[in-house]
């Protein structure tokens, strides 16, 4: 079973969490240690799960794009 965009961002976390706190074993996601991929790369993966998150969730509640037409009034 695949682990959802929230899923992993909760990894993510935890694994940035343990990396500053200092524990540093068994943290893990989707059978991969997020640990070593090291603190810049977490980062950058956690920014690009927050936005594909944000993105389900607008999806979810009608988008969060608004069309609108502006011109004279007939």
């Amino acid at each position: 079973m695949a682990a959802t965009d929230q899923q992993i961002l909760d990894a993510i976390n935890d694994a940035l969490l343990a990396i500053i706190s200092g524990k540093v074993d068994s943290v893990g996601a989707s059978g991969r240690n997020l640990v070593n991929l090291g603190i810049d790369k977490l980062q950058a993966m956690k920014r690009e799960y927050e936005a594909a998150v944000s993105a389900g969730s607008n999806a979810e509640n009608g988008g969060g794009i608004a069309l609108v037409r502006f011109g004279e009034a007939q």
